[in-house]
């Protein structure tokens, strides 16, 4: 349910989030976490490993990146 500008600030709900779509930025953490995935899955192939050491590649790398990902969506919601 789209809410328009009165009802927003009416309900206290930030401009920013809820109201307008501006969850763009949680797309930083799934991008990093795919990206992450991806990247170590790669290392450990190159490495010449077998599935399970592709597979724990791509989990480590994954969380990596998903929480470096979730450090500069905070930043980036700190700033704007």
């Amino acid at each position: 349910m789209k809410l328009t500008r009165p009802q927003c600030l009416f309900k206290g709900l930030p401009l920013d989030r809820g109201c307008f779509g501006g969850y763009r930025r949680d797309m930083i953490v799934i991008a990093g976490f795919l990206l992450g995935a991806l990247i170590g899955w790669m290392r450990a192939a190159k490495r010449g490993g077998a599935r399970a050491d592709k597979l724990q590649y791509a989990a480590a790398h994954a969380m990596g990146l998903a929480i470096l990902g979730l450090f500069l969506t905070v930043l980036i919601s700190r700033m704007t």
